[in-house]
């Protein structure tokens, strides 16, 4: 089983393998699969490439900002707390 939609985003997913006869497991993977296929594509998709339709986002920079800095926060407290140091690699 696997999926790709050639996205930057899907280069940091987890796919993975799995051996197996098992008829009812296969059949509902691939109903899943086909499923997702079907809410995720074009009803009259012309091409098959990799290259997605996007909708225009805004971000607010401000509350991204703001969240970065409490995720950063978070993981200070959390260290020491734990004793540990943070390298400049994990902040």
């Amino acid at each position: 089983m696997s999926s790709a939609n050639f996205t930057y985003g899907s280069r940091k997913s987890l796919e993975f393998g799995y051996w197996t006869e098992h008829t009812e497991l296969m059949k509902g993977a691939q109903s899943f699969l086909i499923s997702l296929i079907g809410l995720s594509e074009d009803l009259d998709a012309a091409a098959d490439t990799p290259a997605p339709d996007l909708a225009d986002i805004e971000y607010d920079d401000l509350a991204m900002a703001e969240a970065a800095a409490e995720s950063y926060q978070a993981r200070v407290e959390m260290a020491e707390l734990n004793g540990e140091e943070l390298d400049e690699d994990e902040l």
